[in-house]
């Protein structure tokens, strides 16, 4: 056996020092990470990780979290576009009900459950809704009495 064959490795333990290995040995526990010990009886192992493909691991796992995250993100975007379609057609659906009870209306009509508007036979309608049955038909004599003053004013 030659000089080639032998290696001097550093005990992991500090102030140890170094001591001889063979070659063959060396390898074969780098590429295990078994453990070893120095002369002074020190436990030790090579680390068996390799930096590059514990990158390659952390990037695989990022790109698919990653992947996840954008699919539950398109998930709720579809959900926000679904429930927003909702809502306008809703919208609309009330807009045309409130529309057509107003049409023959004269004074106050509850529109929604505790949402009350009116309605003139002038033709004027309140955008506004109220709470109480009261508060619209306040609102809505308040607009018969201008139209009244209004025509007085116009007469005289």
């Amino acid at each position: 056996m030659g000089d080639t064959d032998i290696v001097r490795v550093s005990c992991a333990t500090e102030n140890c020092g170094t001591f001889p290995m063979d070659k063959a040995l060396n390898k074969r526990l780098r590429r295990s990470g078994n453990t070893f010990t120095c002369p002074a009886g020190h436990k030790q192992s090579y680390n068996t990780t390799d930096p590059k493909k514990e990158l390659r691991e952390e990037i695989s796992r990022l790109k698919q979290k990653l992947s996840r995250t954008e699919g539950r993100l398109e998930n709720y975007r579809d959900n926000l576009s679904d429930m927003w379609d909702d809502l306008r057609e809703e919208r609309e659906l009330r807009e045309a009900i409130e529309k057509s009870i107003l049409e023959d209306v004269d004074g106050a009509v509850e529109i929604l459950e505790g949402r009350w508007k009116w309605a003139c036979e002038c033709g004027n309608k309140t955008t506004a809704t109220y709470d109480t049955e009261r508060e619209a038909w306040g609102k809505y004599d308040a607009h018969r009495e201008r139209l009244h003053d209004d025509a007085g004013a116009i007469e005289a």
